[in-house]
């Protein structure tokens, strides 16, 4: 489970050289302007299911994110990300309170284990490992740790539609990585009313919602200082969004 391959239009700031620095919200590290604050949960979700998101080392540059919100639903109780390009050891990746728990990997082309499912209804809990960059990365994240291989995996029913617009999915079904973290957490916990996946999705359409006025007033002007291989398709995605109807 990743964020998609292309930002195909985010908010400038201050790096771009177009415009001054704005004041950032200390809490959701937007800008003021844009907060999305009012959209977090006032308590965070305890979940049976302790989550581990392998991060990519570069995924902390991009503009637009979803793990960052996922930390503002979620309890750091049962949340750890690590940042890194593989995983050697599950031994040094897993906190030494969650060692003795069932272990499942997040990750397409896998099949969900019975056994596994019944420890939960048990009360027992299970930790589970996500990674988290655009999909080659974590492809390659998942090639280069071996020890990720032996783990049973756990994968989403196919159909979920992502609010996460502002990012390119390489198929139809294709979640970013909070959405598909909390569609699995709300599974395995046995959450039947979606608790941990509406919160996370109120904060992240509220961010496409902003990105997307953004673009709307920017983007003729803004697709021209674009110079990437990926142009055709980035203009292709902004016009689509445009033509969506306005809530």
């Amino acid at each position: 489970m990743s964020d998609g391959e292309l930002d195909f239009f985010f908010e400038e700031d201050e790096d771009d050289g177009v415009c001054s620095k704005r004041e950032e919200c200390p809490n959701c590290f937007r800008p003021k302007t844009v907060c999305i604050c009012a959209f977090f949960p006032e308590t965070k979700i305890v979940t049976r299911t302790r989550v581990i998101i392998v991060q990519h080392p570069k995924e902390q540059k991009r503009k637009i994110r979803t793990v960052p919100l996922l930390e503002k639903c979620i309890d750091q109780g049962t949340l750890l990300i690590v940042r890194k390009g593989k995983v050697r050891s599950l031994e040094a990746l897993i906190p030494p309170t969650w060692q003795g728990l069932p272990k499942v990997l997040l990750f397409p082309g896998g099949r969900e284990s019975k056994k596994i499912m019944k420890s939960l209804s048990d009360g027992e809990g299970i930790v589970m490992i996500a990674l988290d960059g655009t999909w080659s990365q974590a492809q390659k994240m998942y090639d280069r740790s071996p020890v990720l291989h032996c783990l049973p995996r756990v994968e989403l029913p196919s159909g979920e539609k992502s609010s996460f617009a502002v990012r390119m999915q390489p198929a139809k079904g294709c979640l970013s990585t909070a959405e598909a973290v909390a569609f699995a957490v709300d599974a395995l916990d046995g959450e039947v009313k979606g608790s941990l996946v509406e919160a996370v999705r109120k904060p992240l359409e509220a961010m496409v919602s902003h990105q997307i006025k953004f673009a709307e007033s920017n983007g003729a002007d803004y697709l021209e200082r674009w110079d990437t291989v990926d142009r055709k398709v980035s203009e292709m995605r902004l016009s689509q969004a445009l033509q969506q109807p306005k809530s």
